[in-house]
């Protein structure tokens, strides 16, 4: 349902900009998205902006904090600033009525009933509701599945749910998660890859109906964010030397689709928490440790970013560094804070410890995931 609305609001949007005279800019509606976020205190849907939301103190006045920089995005492509203003006010009242859809759809209901199926093509695995490949389905990569399997297994367990409207509109309902405390301290058991196609089909986690449907909502999620890449990821051989040179075992700003170790802050904690995330890296407060950080190449993202790290850093007196990736784009706050204040407030002292334990063993090696409209994993 989220998905559904949610390509419909990114269809007006460009019906829109093309009517105005100009073309879409890349990536302008989901850095529209990632500023609102930005701006609110709460929101009434994880993904979907609403005029019902509750913004920051300090989010400026009314919503311009959010809109502000989608029209600056609509000016830059020939967009007259009036008809980009519009464009932007028409957008936030488009989102608005397809949350107020979404709840009307879901209240008193917690939403339909799902069944997550599994079948192999090719060796990928199609993930579908109620029938085998009935539509909206997605199709994974075995490797991809065995990540998610291994990830589940170790964290799920570790996760409290409570279903909420917000959650069951991605279809199937796994629920708001809450994380325990415990799951920043405590080691687990590293769970091994599967060694054979029979092993891992007969695999528990495999065919559980709860990692199922968590793994589709998942998949529902991130689809229905869409666009293209929010930024450049950093290759094998960069985490490589990261863990070898920096004790890096964290990733401040990934997904359970692209993450490359088991412990990292991520954008969506309702579907991500079984898989690993801790939440959202402006609510984590390490005290000591080292950390990757690649968030999106979103101008206020990066800002905030760094004055929460400069935070971080100021009120540790533990060994913690962060190693800090964002575009050499020099106007921006960010850059120039990461340049002249930022490194010289990192103590160069005994190396960090790495978080989380034993549990920090364990790399993944798999590619980029790339989930495309035609919900191909």
């Amino acid at each position: 349902m989220r998905g559904k609305k949610a390509k419909w609001l990114r269809s007006r949007f460009h019906r829109r900009c093309k009517q105005a005279g100009g073309k879409v800019p890349i990536l302008a509606l989901e850095r529209w998205l990632c500023r609102w976020q930005l701006a609110v205190s709460m929101s009434l849907d994880p993904l979907l902006p609403s005029l019902r939301d509750i913004l920051c103190a300090t989010a400026g006045v009314g919503t311009r904090a959010a809109t502000g920089g989608l029209v600056s995005d609509l000016t830059r492509v020939r967009i007259p600033a009036p008809a980009a203003l519009v464009i932007a006010e028409e957008l936030l009242a488009d989102s608005t009525s397809a949350v107020d859809a979404l709840a009307a759809m879901l209240v008193g209901s917690g939403g339909p009933p799902v069944f997550a199926t599994q079948r192999w093509t090719g060796g990928a695995i199609c993930l579908s509701i109620g029938t085998p490949c009935a539509k909206p389905y997605f199709i994974v990569s075995d490797a991809h599945m065995q990540k998610l399997a291994t990830l589940y297994a170790r964290y799920s367990a570790l996760v409290t749910t409570s279903v909420g409207p917000a959650s069951a509109a991605d279809q199937p309902p796994f629920g708001s998660a809450r994380v325990s405390k415990k799951r920043l301290t405590t080691g687990a058991v590293v769970a091994k890859g599967w060694k054979s196609r029979a092993s891992r089909l007969a695999d528990p986690s495999r065919s559980n109906p709860d990692f199922l449907r968590s793994v589709f909502c998942l998949l529902a999620r991130y689809d229905s964010l869409g666009g293209h890449g929010y930024q450049a990821a950093v290759g094998q051989h960069g985490f490589t030397w990261l863990r070898d040179h920096m004790d890096v075992h964290f990733e401040c700003f990934a997904s359970p689709l692209n993450c490359r170790f088991g412990r990292y802050c991520s954008a969506f904690p309702d579907t991500d928490t079984p898989f690993g995330s801790v939440g959202s890296f402006f609510d984590f407060a390490p005290t000591t440790g080292s950390f990757e950080a690649n968030p999106p190449f979103v101008p206020e993202l990066m800002n905030k970013a760094v004055a929460h790290i400069e935070t971080l850093l100021q009120g540790s007196d533990e060994p913690m560094s962060f190693c800090f990736v964002i575009p050499a784009w020099q106007s921006i706050p960010a850059y120039k804070s990461k340049k002249d204040r930022l490194l010289s407030l990192v103590g160069l002292g005994r190396q960090p410890p790495c978080i989380g334990g034993t549990e920090s063993a364990t790399e993944f090696s798999y590619p980029g995931v790339s989930l495309c409209s035609n919900h191909y994993l």
